[in-house]
C-alpha cells in the first residue's frame, strides 16, 4: 500500500471507488424537478434538501460543503468537476449543489470540526463520530444514525468528504 501523509496528498479513486460506497448511491433529482439555476448554492440546497439531512430539522439549517472550499485546489487537481452538474452559471465547481447537503447549524460547525463522517452500512449512509470517547453526547445522538434520503448528493464527494476527516485524525500517526 501507498503513504499518503495528508488529504493534499491522497488522489481520488475515479475508476475504482470502494464497493460499499457505490452500492448506496443517492438517487438524482427527476428531470422534471430541476434546482433553482440562478442564485446562491444555500438557496439551491435548501429548495432540494428542505431539512437538515441528519435530524429532519427544518429551522436553522446551513449548506455545508461535502468537499470544503478551503480545499478548492485538491478538487480541481482531482478533477472532481467531473460530478457537478454546473447549473449555476458562474459558480465555482466546488459549489455546486452535488457537493452540499443541508444540515442543522450547530451540527454544521461540529461537521468544519471534522467531528463525524458519513460511512456506509450496506446500502445505507450513517453518521460515523470520528473520535466517539471526546463526545459522549455526539455518540449517544448521532453514531451509527442513519441519514435522511438523499437526493442529487454525489457519493464521490461523500467518499471525499469521509477521506478528509479521516485524515485530519491521522496526522499523529504518520
Amino acid at each position: 500500500y501507498a503513504i499518503v501523509p495528508s488529504f493534499a496528498h491522497w488522489r481520488f479513486p475515479h475508476d475504482d471507488l470502494p464497493l460499499s460506497w457505490t452500492s448506496c448511491e443517492p438517487p438524482k433529482l427527476p428531470h422534471d424537478q430541476p434546482l433553482p439555476r440562478l442564485g446562491t448554492l444555500a438557496e439551491a440546497t435548501l429548495a432540494r434538501d428542505i431539512s437538515c439531512c441528519i435530524t429532519n430539522h427544518i429551522k436553522g439549517t446551513e449548506h455545508a460543503h461535502l468537499v470544503p472550499r478551503s480545499e478548492e485546489s485538491w478538487f480541481s487537481d482531482n478533477g472532481m468537476f467531473r460530478y457537478t452538474n454546473q447549473q449555476r452559471p458562474g459558480s465555482a465547481p466546488v459549489d455546486d449543489a452535488q457537493n452540499a447537503m443541508l444540515l442543522r447549524s450547530d451540527l454544521h460547525t461540529i461537521f468544519d470540526q471534522k467531528r463525524f463522517a458519513v460511512v456506509p452500512k450496506g446500502a445505507v449512509l450513517v453518521i460515523h463520530i470520528t473520535a466517539p470517547r471526546s463526545s459522549l453526547e455526539l455518540t449517544r445522538l448521532y453514531h451509527n444514525v442513519s441519514l435522511q434520503p438523499l437526493v442529487s448528493v454525489t457519493v464521490q464527494y461523500l467518499l471525499a468528504w469521509f477521506a478528509w476527516t479521516i485524515f485530519a485524525h491521522s496526522v499523529n500517526f504518520v
